[in-house]
């Protein structure tokens, strides 16, 4: 995240989520700023309900961390190709 910019705790665990599964590992290195951020407007146009329910769970469930990990797999095979 920016300096001065905090970023709320659901969009961190999101991108933590993609970073420590490995999801990341394909991306080229000066890439990742981008990929942060196109994958959080995604994730707010496209799964506003998942990111509320991570916010309200405060932890990662097994339902939330099947939808995140099929959101971010989905995301990634976009962005890489």
């Amino acid at each position: 995240q920016n300096q001065f910019a905090p970023m709320v705790v659901e969009k961190q665990i999101a991108i933590f989520y993609a970073a420590s599964r490995g999801f990341l590992d394909q991306i080229d290195p000066k890439e990742i700023r981008r990929f942060e951020r196109e994958f959080l407007e995604n994730m707010e146009a496209t799964q506003p309900a998942l990111l509320k329910q991570i916010a309200t769970e405060g932890k990662l469930t097994d339902e939330i961390d099947a939808a995140l990990n099929k959101t971010v797999a989905d995301f990634v095979k976009g962005f890489v190709a």
